[in-house]
């Protein structure tokens, strides 16, 4: 065969001798083995052909043991040419003595080798030669029967044997009297016993494993006989290929792989060792595949191959290194160009678990099962690492998008814009919480399947291929979603007070500056005032007069008798006693500063707590069904109340399924005798629980707020 040109280093290999039939058909699995996971279009390259012959022996050990075959006779007999013991311990010990004896004699040896003959007929099915007769022996022993101890008798187990009698069961054993009296027992004679039919009245019967003899003749004859055992033995520099080989097909083989001697014979102590000296072939192939060398080595006369050589790890360990140190997609583009690692990349990108096992069958066994787990672990961290990669991406863009959203709800007040809301009449509160929460959650569901979807294209575009099972995101739709909710709770509560409030000024549904009595739940108070002329303060006090019906007169900002009458009757509303004997200076304009804080809107009733609206003794029922939309009802009917003592003023739900009646008594005194203005009200609700009247109550105004007291 001419000289192979190995044309990657431009060298003249040496020549390769002719291959046989086994050889080269070796040579082709390993080139299929290699396509497609290596760049040369050669595949394997044959570099050489090598032969040794390795030297091993095959083993038979024949172990010479020996057995008995016991006789047993009756009674004491002596039997002619046997050895006699005079008990079973002496027994034991001439066997032992006698039988190790012929074992180890060479007189045996001799017997048990010419029965053998050759060992391939004698044991190749397993079998076991033949025992021989042992040159010593016979050997026996009398010993008595164990049943009765030799006396040939036991004691007579009949039913109800006592002694050799019976109780007469007609009777049940109780004598009857003397012979010839009447009423004896006819069956026992009036003995009450009668003689017993096993023992025949003796109370002992002939023992039955003896026959009544007594004693037995043990005769032992002892037998020789031969276990087999088959083992082969290398030198100690035999490759750990033919040591496989040899493991593997076994023994039985042995003469068919190997060329082998004729079988010799020696005696050792109690065995036969049979040895037999064969040679068996030894062919080495040397390879190489894109710079990597390796050897295949082929044991026995027909070339069989042990296992076929693991090359692709070392062929394919740079590949495997940059795959782990390239990014996700780029190593999958590594791993699809090699055919072997592409093979397991299909499957992780299908969303199954590669099957080793047929990879590496499919590969011929050329590959071993680390490197394939290896691989796997590799592109499943390449393929998370790219999944990652692009959520990382595909959130911090959503993230800039979702931070719009709070200032975008908290700046833009839609149900005032819809339902012209004001403070006094505000927009419905499911409304208010649809925009203030809706449009969030709307915002994050988006910004999910937004970036879900990207994040599922971004992988089609790196990896060639649309993902299968879900891709893993991490934490950032957490992080991102869970800040967003934060920023969107700290803007509404920071900048509006909370969720759900109208942010709109006192007749202004367009919007207007920040009204802190609504986000308290209660009327408008009042902005910093300008300073008032006197004029305007007194016409102020006429048209707060003139709204709860104590006025009538001109607002020409003029105190005049009428305005002083007016005020008369606020100071008997709010139980202020000895204003008309004041001075016209500072009790005057108190009293009209109360009568505008009483009759406008922006009388403050604290609505933070539902304490003026469902007071102390009402039943659950009635307080869960007062909604937060009735309190600026309630309000109003309780500052029109104030101004018509003993009126009952009356307030209805928006929806009409709640309404009250509400009744100022009269002044009251301060419990906490502080002299602010209190009066007694009732106030009776009617829901669709029922009907609850509560308890009388007293109200006091403190600082402009009217407060529930006990």
């Amino acid at each position: 065969m001419p000289d192979c040109l190995d044309y990657a280093s431009s060298t003249i290999l040496p020549a390769v001798p002719p291959l046989d039939t086994v050889q080269s058909d070796l040579l082709r699995r390993l080139r299929r083995a290699a396509a497609g996971n290596a760049a040369s279009p050669e595949g394997v390259t044959l570099l050489g052909v090598s032969r040794r012959e390795v030297t091993a022996t095959a083993v038979l050990t024949v172990a010479i043991t020996w057995t008995t075959e016991v006789e047993t006779r009756q009674g004491q007999e002596g039997v002619w040419s046997a050895i006699h013991c005079r008990n079973a311990a002496e027994l034991d010990a001439a066997l032992a003595r006698d039988l190790d004896m012929e074992t180890a004699s060479l007189e045996t040896a001799h017997r048990l080798a010419a029965v053998i003959g050759s060992p391939d007929g004698a044991f190749r099915d397993g079998d076991a030669p033949p025992t021989l007769p042992a040159i010593r022996g016979p050997y026996y022993v009398h010993e008595a029967c164990r049943c009765c101890s030799g006396g040939g008798v036991c004691a007579c187990t009949g039913p109800g044997c006592r002694g050799g009698k019976v109780a007469c069961s007609r009777c049940g054993g109780v004598p009857s009297g003397e012979d010839g009296e009447d009423g004896r027992c006819e069956e026992c004679w009036g003995r009450g016993v009668l003689r017993c039919a096993s023992c025949d009245g003796g109370g002992v019967v002939g023992c039955a494993d003896c026959a009544g003899v007594g004693n037995f003749t043990h005769i032992h004859r002892p037998r020789l006989c031969a276990k087999p055992q088959h083992g082969i033995v290398l030198p100690p520099d035999a490759p750990a290929s033919v040591r496989a080989f040899l493991e593997e097909t076994g023994f039985a083989r042995f003469t068919e792989l190997a060329e082998t001697q004729p079988w010799t014979l020696r005696h050792s102590g109690t065995q036969l060792v049979y040895e037999r000296a064969g040679t068996l072939p030894l062919v080495t192939l040397s390879c190489r595949c894109d710079g990597v060398t390796f050897e295949v080595e082929l044991v026995g006369p027909q070339a069989e191959l042990h296992a076929m050589p693991v090359f692709l790890d070392s062929l394919l360990a740079p590949a495997l290194s940059a795959m782990e140190a390239a990014p996700g997609p780029d190593a999958f583009a590594i791993a699809s160009s090699i055919r072997l690692t592409g093979t397991i990349a299909g499957s992780i990108l299908a969303g199954v678990q590669p099957d080793l096992e047929a990879i590496a069958s499919d590969h011929e066994g050329c590959v071993s099962r680390a490197f394939l787990e290896r691989a796997a672990a590799v592109l499943r961290r390449a393929h998370r690492a790219a999944g990652l990669g692009a959520a990382r991406q595909a959130w911090q863009q959503a993230a800039a998008a979702l931070a719009l959203v709070p200032p975008l709800v908290a700046a833009l007040d839609l149900p005032g814009l819809l339902t012209g809301a004001t403070a006094g009449d505000p927009a419905a509160l499911p409304l208010r919480l649809s925009w203030d929460l809706g449009i969030p959650l709307l915002a994050g569901g988006a910004a999910w399947l937004t970036v879900r979807d990207r994040v599922r294209r971004a992988m089609e575009a790196a990896l060639g291929a649309p993902p299968v099972r879900p891709v893993a995101q991490g934490a950032w739709p957490w992080l991102v979603l869970g800040a967003a909710s934060l920023m969107h709770l700290a803007v509404m509560t920071g900048w509006h007070g909370g969720l759900g409030v109208d942010r709109v000024g006192p007749g202004d549904p367009a919007g207007g500056p920040r009204n802190e009595a609504a986000l308290d739940g209660g009327a408008d108070r009042p902005l910093p005032p300008r300073a008032l002329s006197p004029e305007e303060r007194i016409a102020a006090g006429q048209r707060a007069l003139a709204r709860l019906g104590l006025y009538d007169g001109a607002i020409d900002g003029k105190p005049g008798e009428r305005t002083r009458a007016g005020l008369a009757g606020l100071a008997g509303l709010a139980g202020l006693a000895g204003f008309t004997d004041a001075a016209p200076g500072e009790p005057f304009e108190a009293l009209l500063d109360r009568a505008v804080a009483i009759a406008s809107d922006r009388a403050a009733v604290r609505l933070s707590t539902p304490d003026l609206l469902v007071g102390p003794g009402w039943s659950n029922a009635t307080r869960l069904r007062i909604a937060p939309q009735d309190y600026q009802r309630i309000a109003a009917a309780f500052r029109n109340a104030l101004a018509a003592p003993g009126n009952a003023k009356e307030w209805l739900s928006e929806d009409g399924t709640r309404s009250g009646l509400l009744t100022v008594t009269g002044p009251a005194a301060d419990p906490r005798g502080r002299s602010r203005p209190c009066f007694a009200f009732a106030h009776t609700v009617t829901t669709p629980a029922g009907r609850d009247g509560g308890v009388p109550s007293r109200a006091c105004l403190t600082d402009e707020v009217w407060e529930l007291v006990e």
